[in-house]
């Protein structure tokens, strides 16, 4: 299969952007990576999704994230809407019919934000376990205070903050990673995946492309209304919930099949948040159907 890397420049810098299949055909998919991760790391998904259903996905390093060469200031970070608006010029600049839209975690709430921005370069929106927050924790993150708060107190991102960023190796980060946190259960070809795609060359070995202070602040940046989105998305919008370790809770998940339909919400209540990277195959389902349709 086919895996190569292009940048495309936007306003203030240029978007890595990784293709999967045969980019001589039009992009069928665009896709959107978790918090921290990249666009190489979802190669388990995506590579064999694109051979086997024979067309063109590309797999975006958003904002501060993977290769691209974009600024990210953590402190001027306040919502996910700058880094939206990348998503948006990439397709209206460098995509030529409309795709698919579809995104994991933090790239799944985006998938619905920038499906609901109106761009006529977007046929349908897939969303695999966004984050989906009540009104208070959203309100007290569109504060300063608030953000600088939960920067101490909410796990995730004090964690986040405290990420080692330089090892001597690749190998040394794999040793470091292997078999913990999001890649507890996931395929070792995952994490590797993850490594080529989340670190560059540095002075003693190698470094996080994703600084750990712009990860603490994208978990933090919470002051978007993701049901507002999700409602001004395309007809076919689909939102999968997973329960283990999801950055929503069961109320969150009623509040949103009220606003999509029953029919356009479903939970996958034995599936951990980081299903698509721990279980591709099954995974994939989800993202043919969006390419079939």
């Amino acid at each position: 299969m086919i895996v190569s890397r292009r940048f495309y420049p936007l306003t203030d810098g240029d978007i890595s952007a990784v293709h999967f299949g045969d980019m001589s055909k039009p992009a069928a998919m665009v896709f959107l990576h978790a918090t921290g991760f990249n666009a190489l790391a979802y190669s388990s998904l995506l590579s064999p999704l694109a051979q086997d259903t024979g067309t063109h996905i590309i797999a975006l390093d958003l904002r501060g994230h993977g290769l691209s060469r974009l600024p990210a200031e953590p402190e001027e970070l306040k919502n996910w809407t700058v880094i939206r608006d990348d998503i948006v010029a990439f397709l209206d600049l460098h995509i030529s019919a409309p795709v698919a839209l579809a995104g994991h975690s933090f790239g799944a709430g985006l998938s619905l934000m920038t499906g609901a921005a109106g761009s006529d370069k977007i046929k349908s929106v897939t969303a695999l376990d966004p984050v989906t927050l009540p009104f208070f924790v959203r309100s007290f993150m569109t504060l300063r205070a608030g953000r600088n708060f939960s920067k101490t107190r909410f796990s995730l991102a004090k964690n986040a903050g405290r990420r080692r960023a330089v090892f001597d190796s690749k190998d040394a980060v794999f040793a470091r990673y292997q078999g913990r946190g999001p890649f507890t259960n996931t395929p070792d070809r995952v994490l590797r995946d993850y490594i080529d795609g989340g670190f560059k060359d540095a002075a003693g070995g190698v470094e996080l492309t994703c600084k750990p202070l712009w990860e603490q602040a994208v978990f933090v940046a919470q002051g978007q209304n993701i049901f507002r989105a999700a409602k001004a998305c395309p007809p076919d919008t689909q939102i999968i919930y997973a329960v283990k370790g999801s950055p929503s809770d069961k109320i969150m998940r009623a509040r949103m099949q009220s606003v999509l339909g029953k029919d356009k919400v479903q939970t996958l209540k034995d599936r951990a948040h980081f299903f698509p990277l721990e279980d591709p195959n099954f995974t994939a389902g989800f993202l043919r159907k969006a390419l079939d349709d």
